[in-house]
C-alpha cells in the first residue's frame, strides 16, 4: 500500500515505557504516512515512569527504529523536550543525521503561516489534570448523592484548567498565526481569537495527531 505524502507529522504524548502507551497503534498510524518532516512533541519516551519500573517490549523498541530509519533516508526529526523526557537536557542540540533536540521552536506551514510549537508543561502550574483523575478515582468510594457532587466538582476543575490552559498557550503565541502543543492528553484544532490552539493529543488515551497536508491544511487524526 501506498504511503499518504503530507508535508508534516506532530505527535507527542507517546509516553514509551509506559504499560499504556499504544505502540501497535502509533506505529500502524505512523507507517501509512511519509512526511519530510516529522515533530516529536514532548513525553515521547516516559523517562518518569522508566525510572520507577522498566518496561520496553518490542513494540516500543520498533516505533525508535522506524524513526531513526526515517532520519537516515532524510526526514528532518525535531524532538521537542516535555516534562516527561527531559533527560537533563537545557539547551537545543543537533545530534546529527537530520534529528535536533529543542526546547521550542516556529514551524511555517506551506501557506506562510507561523506556529509556535512547545510540549506545554511550562503553563501547567500543577499537576490539576493528575489531580482530577485521581479525585475520579476516589469518588468511586463515595455513596450516593456525593458522588455526583464530587464528580460535578471534579469535571468543573478539569473544564476550567484546560481553558486556562489554552488560554495561556495562545496568550505565549502572540505574533504567530497559532501554537502547537501536547502535555494535556486532550487533542483539539480551534480558534481562539486571532490565533489557532492546536494540541496533538496522545498515545495514551484518545490515539490522535496532527498532520499538514501538502497545501498547508491542518488536520487532527486518529487512529480510532
Amino acid at each position: 500500500m501506498a504511503l499518504k505524502q503530507v508535508r508534516t507529522i506532530f505527535v507527542s504524548d507517546l509516553h514509551l515505557g509506559h504499560k499504556n502507551c499504544k505502540a501497535k497503534e502509533f506505529l500502524a498510524f505512523l507507517t501509512r504516512y511519509e512526511a519530510p518532516l516529522i515533530y516529536l512533541i514532548g513525553d515521547i519516551i516516559d523517562e518518569w515512569r522508566l525510572k520507577l519500573t522498566w518496561h520496553w517490549p518490542q513494540s516500543h523498541n520498533d516505533i525508535i527504529e522506524e524513526i531513526l530509519r526515517r532520519a537516515r533516508l532524510g526526514t528532518t526529526i525535531i524532538y521537542i523536550l516535555g516534562n516527561h523526557d527531559r533527560f537533563g537536557y537545557t539547551q537545543d542540540i543537533p545530534l546529527g543525521n537530520n534529528i535536533f533536540i529543542k526546547k521550542v521552536t516556529e514551524h511555517k506551514s506551506v501557506d506562510g503561516k507561523r506556529y509556535l510549537i512547545l510540549h506545554g508543561d511550562g503553563f501547567d502550574a500543577v499537576t490539576h489534570r493528575t489531580a482530577w483523575l485521581l479525585g475520579t478515582f476516589h469518588w468511586l468510594k463515595f455513596p450516593d448523592w456525593g458522588c455526583i457532587r464530587h464528580m460535578r466538582r471534579q469535571i468543573a476543575r478539569f473544564v476550567n484548567w484546560i481553558s486556562s490552559y489554552e488560554k495561556a498557550l495562545v496568550a505565549e503565541a502572540k505574533g504567530f498565526d497559532g501554537v502547537i502543543c501536547g502535555h494535556s492528553h486532550k487533542p483539539e484544532i480551534k480558534q481562539i481569537g486571532e490565533s489557532k490552539y492546536l494540541n496533538t493529543g496522545d498515545w495514551v488515551d484518545s490515539k490522535t495527531a496532527i498532520i499538514e497536508e501538502l497545501d498547508g491544511t491542518l488536520c487532527l487524526i486518529s487512529e480510532e
